[in-house]
Parts: structure tokens; C-alpha cells; sequence
């Protein structure tokens, strides 16, 4: 066979097997099918309701993010994209379902009666009675029923204490039904201090021991306190006292002690005397009265037998000396209707 010959058999038998094979570089192919798209994220749940009191609402939970990514189609020259998208998270998590309940407060219970305001105890609205001056003293007391006496308190207000006088007399009012006397201190430079060894001695025979009263007994009695304030008064009874003469005294001790003092003195009618103790050999009260700044000698206030007390600035006719506490001027005359 000639070599032209030859290639023309062989080519015809390539094209001969090429029909029976097909070519083995065939076309393209249809692309594998993609990956089914990515599920959806699930929701988030939803917050706990929040617990009594205030109530905590619950964020509602996050819905899947979005779609799935599709899969990377077959590799065969580019298989074709997957079908669809994968399906996105159904729905987004349900939000907490409610509220808690606001928590109720209660207020703690008062006890019995809670409501109702304590009782201030019987008879709340009535002033108590006053007590006895402790500390204090009072001022003047007036009734109302002076007769024809100044009015207390004008009287005290025109007192003249003598220097250094830290307590005088301010009235004197008698009782002749029981021979007793009514008598006012009122302290007037300073609070008055009442002292255990001191005493109050009266009457015509006032220098004698017999004629004083301690004044701790005064005191443990109620009848004086142990400290009357500046410008306040007390009173006392004292015995065996009349409107015709005699004297009052407050001294540190009793006559018959030669070194006894006075704070406070007053003497009156005119024919009274007074005299030096029997026993101790100590002056007449007078006397120490004088020594000690706060009487005048011989002084005397006089009272008539119809007039029963005497005032200590209530003699405002003489205005040079009414109030004067060493002076029997310095003393109103006048009728109380106090034991009439």
C-alpha cells in the first residue's frame, strides 16, 4: 500500500473510532446542585419576666440573622449556584410573656388602735396645780381683796433694798382673830438662799429663843423653799404677834448667839422696844439690824388698831422715802380685807 494510501486508512479509522467513542473532551456538562441554603438561626428566647416590685419587662428575643448562604455549586466547570437561598430563622424569639406584678407595700401595722392617738391621761386639759416654790418663789399674790392697800405688785416694784440686801419684808398682814401674822419675803439683790442654821424669830419677846423657828423646819415643811429667786416672794405664818408692836427678823442664828446677823428686819408701833436676850449676852435685834445696814434706829411703822397690814412700797404719798426697807416711811398703813 502506497504511503498515501496508508495515511487515508488511518485516518479513516481515527474517524471510525472517534463515532464509536465520542470524544472523550466532551461538551460541558450540566453543574452539580448546590448546597442546600444554611438554616436560619433559631429566635432567642425571650428575657424572664422580671420579678415583683418593679417589674422588669423581658427584650424580646433576636430573630435568625438572615437567609442562609447558598453552597458553592458542583466544581464541573462551574456547576450552576444552589436552587434557592436557605430558608431564614422562622420567626424572631417571643418577647417575655408579661410584666411581673408591681410588688404591693404594705405599711406595718401600728399595733392596736394604731389610729388613734395616745390618751394625754385623765383630765389632760386641766392645768395642774401649781406645786410649792422650789427653786423659785412666786411673784406678788393679789386677790383682789387688799381693802384699801396698794396693789402688790405696784407696791414691790417701788421696793428700795438697802446695799447689800439680798432679801427684805415686803408685807406683813395680821390675823387678830388667832394673833398670827402672814409675812412675805421677797429677794431682791440676788437668789435667796435658805439656810438650815438660820431662823425667824417674832413678836414682842423676838429676841428670845423661844420666840424663833428654824427655818430647816420651814423648809422641810413646805413652807419655804430652799432657794427663792431674784424678785420673787414666799410666805410664811409666824405666832403670837399683834398690830400694837413687835418686830420680825431673819437672822443667821438665834438671839442668844452674840455673833447672829440679820438679812431682813422690820419693827413697828410706836411704843415697842426692842430688847437684848435674856441669856448669851447678845444685842437686841434692832441693834444687829442697824449694825448690818438694813434698819434705821428707832424707826417704826404704826399702824392704828383698825389697820392690819403693813406694805413695803405702799406709801406712795411719801415719795422720797416709800419703798426705803430700813424706814418705817418706807411701809404703807392700810386695812386688808384678807382676814375680815
Amino acid at each position: 500500500m502506497t504511503r498515501t494510501a496508508s495515511c487515508f486508512f488511518a485516518l479513516s479509522i481515527g474517524i471510525a473510532l472517534a463515532a464509536a467513542c465520542g470524544d472523550d473532551d466532551g461538551g460541558d456538562g450540566a453543574g452539580g446542585a448546590g448546597g442546600g441554603g444554611g438554616t436560619g438561626g433559631a429566635g432567642a428566647s425571650g428575657g424572664a419576666a422580671g420579678s415583683g416590685g418593679d417589674a422588669g419587662s423581658g427584650a424580646a428575643g433576636t430573630g435568625g440573622t438572615g437567609a442562609g448562604t447558598g453552597g458553592d455549586g458542583g466544581d464541573a466547570n462551574g456547576g450552576s449556584s444552589g436552587s434557592s437561598a436557605g430558608t431564614a430563622g422562622s420567626s424572631a424569639g417571643t418577647a417575655g410573656t408579661s410584666s411581673g406584678g408591681a410588688g404591693s407595700v404594705e405599711e406595718g401595722d401600728a399595733g392596736p388602735d394604731g389610729s388613734v392617738e395616745g390618751d394625754a391621761g385623765p383630765d389632760s386639759s386641766v392645768a395642774g396645780s401649781a406645786g410649792t416654790a422650789g427653786t423659785g418663789g412666786s411673784g406678788p399674790v393679789d386677790s383682789g381683796i387688799n381693802g384699801d392697800c396698794a396693789d402688790f405688785a405696784t407696791a414691790a416694784a417701788a421696793i428700795n433694798a438697802q446695799t447689800n440686801q439680798q432679801i427684805v419684808i415686803s408685807r406683813v398682814i395680821f390675823n387678830t382673830a388667832n394673833d398670827t401674822a402672814i409675812v412675805a419675803f421677797r429677794a431682791v439683790d440676788a437668789a435667796f438662799n435658805f439656810a438650815p442654821t438660820q431662823k425667824l424669830c417674832s413678836g414682842t419677846t423676838a429676841a428670845e429663843d423661844a420666840s424663833c423657828v428654824d427655818i430647816q423646819t420651814l423648809v422641810d415643811d413646805g413652807d419655804l423653799p430652799t432657794e427663792l429667786a431674784l424678785n420673787t416672794e414666799v410666805t410664811v405664818t409666824v405666832e403670837d404677834v399683834f398690830p400694837e408692836g413687835g418686830e420680825i427678823v431673819l437672822a443667821s442664828n438665834l438671839g442668844s448667839e452674840p455673833l447672829a446677823f440679820t438679812f431682813a428686819y422690820v419693827a413697828w408701833g410706836e411704843a415697842f422696844t426692842s430688847d437684848a436676850p435674856t441669856v448669851g449676852g447678845g444685842d437686841a435685834w434692832e441693834t444687829r439690824a442697824v449694825e448690818d445696814g438694813f434698819w434705821q434706829a428707832t424707826e417704826r411703822v404704826d399702824p392704828d388698831n383698825a389697820q392690819n397690814a403693813l406694805i413695803l412700797g405702799g406709801n406712795p404719798g411719801d415719795a422720797t422715802n416709800n419703798g426705803n426697807s430700813s424706814l418705817g416711811a418706807g411701809f404703807g398703813v392700810c386695812t386688808a380685807d384678807q382676814f375680815f
